[in-house]
């Protein structure tokens, strides 16, 4: 778009002159400078036209700019306005394009007051309600964000519960098998500690015997051997019952420790997730405003094609 100290008049510059542009005639399309816009204001083809001021021209929306008064096809002053189309037409144009179309208007009974009319108002409307929609809809995915955010770190922190949940139950369970593990063996353990000292001392007494024994043959009387044999036979009686004992009561048997895992690693493998994740959607946003009824009549068209 031109700025204010670029723009020439329009007129000036057929004639090779340079002067500063101060209004725009939208029906010529021209810039004109002071003295010219004063010619155009005094013409009898032009003093009714509308004209703006630079700074107001430049105001204009890009689209607005591009709408021109003339069929770009042939150059020529648009005319009529063919409603089937709902586009403007010059005098060439209906024949090179609507001349089969029927209920061409003059434009003017087509553009004229369009800015006070009921479709101006309701596409102000429609705007206005169109913005509200998008910034509510706007707001709602803002806050399905954040509230998805929040379900995550909620989700994750279950989770994480779970996990430790599941390791201190695991971790009493551990210590309960490893605590009866240590109590099993610590009975087994003093049950043969206890067998054993037993057996330590018979052992003790029978050689303390054997000694005996071999004293009794050496220098003993054979009366004294006699009645002596007798003593060791006891002794040896003795200690073979408590052997035989001992094996009536499996005391002879070797204790082993067994522990029986349950197979919670084949479980846990087999496990092929901890939960189930997904989507659910809910109505959140009840109602946005709709676009209004209004449709333009005749007198209220829309933009020139």
């Amino acid at each position: 778009m031109a700025t204010s100290t670029s723009v020439t008049c329009s007129l000036c510059q057929e004639d090779d002159e340079t002067s500063t542009a101060v209004t725009w005639c939208a029906e010529c399309e021209v810039f004109l400078c002071s003295e010219c816009q004063k010619h155009h204001g005094r013409s009898k083809m032009s003093k009714h036209h509308q004209v703006m001021s630079i700074h107001d021209y430049q105001n204009l929306p890009e689209f607005i700019l591009n709408i021109k008064n003339n069929c770009e096809d042939h150059d020529l002053k648009y005319e009529l306005f063919c409603p089937f189309h709902a586009s403007a037409c010059c005098m060439k144009c209906i024949k090179d394009k609507h001349d089969n179309c029927k209920g061409l208007v003059p434009l003017g009974d087509v553009v004229g007051n369009i800015k006070s009319s009921a479709f101006v108002s309701q596409v102000e409307t429609d705007l206005v309600n169109l913005l509200e929609n998008l910034k509510t809809i706007k707001i709602f995915f803002s806050e399905n964000l954040s509230a998805l955010e929040k379900q995550k770190l909620e989700a994750i922190s279950r989770v994480h519960t779970m996990r430790q949940s599941i390791n201190d139950h695991l971790d009493k369970l551990e210590e309960s098998l490893l605590n009866d593990i240590k109590s099993k063996c610590t009975t087994l353990q003093e049950t043969i500690e206890n067998l054993k000292s037993e057996i330590d001392s018979k052992t003790n007494q029978v050689e303390e015997k054997q000694g005996d024994f071999c004293k009794m043959v050496e220098f003993s009387t054979d009366l004294q051997t006699y009645f002596g044999l007798h003593e060791v036979e006891k002794i040896i009686k003795q200690g073979e019952k408590h052997i035989q004992n001992l094996k009536s009561a499996d005391n002879l048997r070797e204790k082993k420790l067994k522990v029986d895992c349950f197979d919670l690693e084949s479980t846990v493998r087999g496990t092929t997730a901890l939960g189930k994740c997904q989507f659910t959607c809910h109505l959140k946003i009840y109602s946005l405003k709709q676009k209004g009824k209004v449709k333009p009549s005749l007198n209220e068209t829309r933009s020139l094609a």
